[in-house]
């Protein structure tokens, strides 16, 4: 029995050494392999280009960004009763029916409905474009 044992030591030895060597090949060509090197390769493109993609973006966003924070300008003053040139009344003279959808959407928007409406509108260039669109059918005078 105890001739058994040291038999089956070396024995055991031996197999330790051999397998070492049987799997130092076996991993240095499992990366080599080509199916399985393909599938990843193919993964880590995809990945690189989607992150070059990202870096584009960052850096992008990064050349947009002033490389040191200017002064603030301060900040503009609320228009006051001199930056307001008036206010003109405005009356629907004809009516709407007949009009494009777009004319009577200009209507709406100057708040006039029915024939005789009369609204106070600021006189700005707005309000010019709107009574452009639609002066045939409007009176317009100073308010």
């Amino acid at each position: 029995m105890a001739s058994e044992k040291t038999t089956a030591a070396p024995a055991a030895e031996a197999a330790e050494e051999k397998a070492p060597a049987v799997k130092k090949p076996a991993a240095k060509k499992a990366p080599a392999a080509t199916g399985e090197a393909k599938k990843p390769a193919a993964k880590k493109p995809a990945a690189k280009a989607g992150d070059a993609a990202e870096k584009k973006t960052t850096a992008e966003s990064e050349a947009k960004k002033p490389a040191a924070p200017k002064a603030k300008a301060a900040p503009k003053a609320a228009p006051g009763p001199k930056a307001q040139t008036g206010m003109l009344k405005v009356t629907l003279k004809r009516g709407l029916s007949g009009c494009t959808q777009k004319q009577i959407a200009v209507a709406a928007s100057l708040g006039l409905r029915r024939v005789n409406d009369t609204k106070t509108q600021p006189d700005n260039a707005a309000t010019a474009g709107k009574i452009a669109k639609i002066g045939f059918l409007l009176t317009v005078s100073k308010a």
